[in-house]
């Protein structure tokens, strides 16, 4: 079972320049210096730094719900934010999706999401979508499975 080999993994000991993750939000959130880098777009050159800063937590909050409502099997979501959160590919892989989503959208789509509130897989270019599946985050399912007792027990 290769859940046991990420159960002593503290998910905070993944956090690096690009991200960092959060514990009560269950999932990691990319930096502004990250976004930045992959995207060449600096959230804070409309906004202040709390705004840009605010946008993006929301941002990530919306594909990491985009990704979820993407996935029909109940224990696969559960196993998807546990790798996220234990498992450094995955972890770069979601926040790769989030830079995804935000280059895709550039600055005047991005205000329209945080207007609306919506996004979803429909609101997504095919390459968003493929760069998420292509990370591992939209499979149906996993070999392994997480026992109840483990679940957000550390992250």
């Amino acid at each position: 079972m290769f859940v046991k080999e990420y159960l002593n993994i503290n998910p905070t000991s993944l956090d690096d320049s690009n991200q960092k993750y959060n514990k009560s939000e269950h999932m990691p959130f990319p930096t502004l210096e990250f976004i930045f880098n992959e995207t060449a777009i600096d959230m804070t050159s409309k906004v202040g730094e709390n705004e840009a800063q605010a946008t993006l937590r929301y941002i990530t909050k919306l594909t990491m719900n985009m990704i979820r409502s993407s996935i029909n099997v109940p224990d696969t979501r559960i196993m998807l934010e546990f790798l996220i959160a234990k498992d450094k590919n995955y972890r770069k892989g979601f926040i790769d999706t989030v830079a995804s989503v935000i280059s895709t959208a550039r600055y005047e789509g991005l205000q329209e999401i945080m207007k609306t509130g919506m996004l979803s897989k429909n609101d997504l270019p095919k390459i968003v979508q493929a760069y998420a599946k292509s990370n591992g985050l939209l499979f149906q399912t996993y070999a392994d499975y997480i026992p109840k007792d483990v679940i957000r027990k550390d992250y």
